[in-house]
């Protein structure tokens, strides 16, 4: 019974309080069709005059990740888009040793000024095969 009792405490003196400062946004993984890569990892970070969101991602096959690169959409809880970014990762051509690792890296500087209820929505863009003219990028499929 001590031992319940003296649990509780350590409990609700160390873990309740850290937890209650946890005023990070949702990270949220848009998956697409026929995907055969995986995020891991996601982090959201705010330093002194901005906010960090990284992670890593992995091929779920043999032949690794097409090119392409990170979408990084943030969105308010109405469900207004406040600010969007892409971003590549690195390695770009990642090694077997890369993959032992955890897969390649990313990180995208967002603005400090997220509420805590906004979702951030993270999607993989491949690249498109070439083309004559190259193509524009108008759409963000973090959205």
């Amino acid at each position: 019974m001590r031992f319940t009792i003296l649990a509780f405490l350590l409990c609700t003196t160390f873990i309740a309080p850290a937890s209650a400062n946890n005023h990070s946004p949702l990270l949220k993984i848009i998956k697409t069709d026929y995907q055969r890569w995986h995020f891991s990892r996601l982090q959201f970070e705010e330093n002194k005059s901005d906010a960090i969101v990284s992670g890593r991602m992995t091929a779920s096959s043999r032949y690794g990740l097409p090119k392409g690169h990170i979408d990084i959409a943030v969105w308010s809880d109405e469900g207004d888009l406040m600010y969007e970014t892409t971003t590549n990762y690195f390695p770009p051509s990642p090694s077997k040793r890369a993959f032992r690792k955890g897969g390649v890296r990313f990180s995208a500087s967002v603005p400090k000024a997220i509420p805590t209820n906004a979702v951030i929505k993270i999607a993989f863009h491949q690249n498109q095969l070439e083309a004559a003219s190259p193509p524009k990028h108008e759409s963000n499929i973090a959205r």
